[in-house]
């Protein structure tokens, strides 16, 4: 009885779906990267001094610290010891709230 035709050529599965995406943000990045080229340079600290402005009803949240997989740590260690040493982070031996 034939009533309907699928022409399943007409349809996309999921995987495919999500490597377009992935392809697209990946374009997006490296253009932005090309575009922007001066950002991306290098690390360091911005010029002047920064403003931020915080909601006054917001409730301050505390997240709990993520759990970390035995297999990571050393990967964790070597990464902060990096940024140490560029400067960006610095070991803190009080509360920071």
């Amino acid at each position: 009885m034939n009533l309907i035709t699928v022409y399943y050529n007409c349809f996309k599965s999921r995987t495919e779906s999500q490597e377009e995406v992935l392809i697209e943000i990946d374009d997006i990045n490296k253009e932005m990267r090309i575009r922007f080229k001066s950002v991306f340079e290098e690390q360091g600290n911005l010029d002047g001094k920064m403003k931020l402005e915080v909601i006054k009803d917001d409730k301050a949240v505390k997240i709990p610290a993520r759990k970390l997989h035995i297999s990571n740590k050393h990967k964790l260690k070597q990464e902060l010891h990096r940024l140490k040493q560029l400067e960006l982070i610095k070991s803190v031996d009080s509360p920071t709230d």
